[in-house]
């Protein structure tokens, strides 16, 4: 990375099927060049087709969370940054909820977020 082209400001990783394994392990030179890019002031941003919490969950597991400025969930329709994980714990509640109880309706005062 030592010729890192200065033009470049951000690199999205999507992780399902791309930066995966079936195993959800990265290679170690994937993690590796991840983890430098925050020395070169380039934001992270992770994309993937899953929840919020599942892709927090992956994150935590690789030590990628301290690195990680953006998330990219359920194919597009949820972008967070950790400043927002309240908002992603919340969402868990809320598919924990419509998920065991058919009748539960629910909303939450937070834009973007209702179940």
């Amino acid at each position: 990375m030592n010729n890192m082209n200065s033009d470049i400001k951000l690199v999205a990783i999507n992780l399902d099927g791309n930066a995966l394994n079936s195993e959800h392990e990265m290679s170690l030179t994937t993690l590796t060049t991840l983890k430098k890019l925050a020395d070169y002031n380039i934001k992270l941003v992770i994309a993937s087709g899953r929840p919020l919490y599942q892709i927090k969950s992956i994150i935590d597991k690789l030590v990628l969370n301290n690195i990680n400025d953006f998330r990219v969930a359920f194919n597009g329709v949820v972008v967070a940054e950790e400043l927002l994980e309240k908002w992603g714990d919340k969402f868990k509640i809320c598919q924990e909820i419509r998920n065991n109880r058919t009748n539960v309706e629910m909303s939450s005062n937070l834009r973007g977020c209702s179940c």
